[in-house]
């Protein structure tokens, strides 16, 4: 039997660096500005600060906040036609 890889595969270390990056180094600005400015509540903010994974609606808007491509998240992505997939989901189909 083939070994399955059980790594996530999503990159939630890379959207908290990334947040905090915008926040702290480039804005200069708290953390409920932040919050304010992508249109998520301060507490979700603070949770994914601390590496907890964010709904869908709360990743689409911090990506378009942050100015990134929501597929920079997925670890081993592959290219597709329309975008970019991760290469764990293909593997199940």
């Amino acid at each position: 039997m083939k070994n399955k890889d059980t790594s996530p595969i999503f990159d939630i270390q890379r959207l908290r660096a990334d947040l905090i990056q915008k926040r702290v180094i480039e804005l200069n600005i708290n953390l409920r500005e932040a919050a304010k400015q992508s249109m998520v509540s301060p507490a979700t903010l603070s949770r994914i600060e601390n590496s907890k994974l964010p709904d869908v609606e709360t990743f689409a808007r911090l990506t378009i906040w942050l100015g990134k491509s929501p597929s920079s998240y997925f670890k081993n992505p592959v290219k597709k036609q329309d975008g970019f997939i991760p290469r764990d989901i293909l593997s199940k189909h």
